[in-house]
């Protein structure tokens, strides 16, 4: 079982989210049928710019770093949760909670209710 969950987490880092190419895209959603704001070339190059932004933040920062941990507890529990703090403009920091230290729950919509039982805390020098 450990090597399974070393290839899975493996095998979805470099197949689903490879740091080497572009995995993600912002764009405008289509549904509405609104095709005036979709063909506008300055909002898709807005959305491309955003994206390359996003993209240069996830390299320069500890996101790819991270996700092996997560992306082994995702495949052993189905289940894994980040903390995203800002540092800088252009870099962000990445944390992973730990399982047990929170609980999710649904409400009486059957709609999910995250319920935070963990305390984070940190100083700056």
């Amino acid at each position: 079982p450990i090597i399974a969950v070393d290839n899975f987490a493996k095998g979805m880092l470099t197949g689903a989210m490879d740091p080497s190419s572009k995995w993600f895209k912002i764009f405008v959603n289509t549904k509405n049928k609104n095709r005036l704001y979709y063909d506008d070339s300055s909002i898709k190059s807005f959305c491309e710019t955003i994206t390359n932004l996003y993209a240069d933040i996830l390299t320069s920062s500890n996101f790819y770093r991270i996700m092996i941990p997560m992306l082994k507890d995702f495949a052993r529990y189905g289940l894994s949760l980040m903390y995203v703090e800002k540092e800088f403009e252009n870099v962000a920091i990445f944390k992973q909670i730990p399982l047990g230290t929170f609980k999710i729950s649904k409400n009486f919509k059957r709609s999910v209710r995250k319920k935070r039982k963990y305390t984070y805390s940190y100083y700056k020098r």
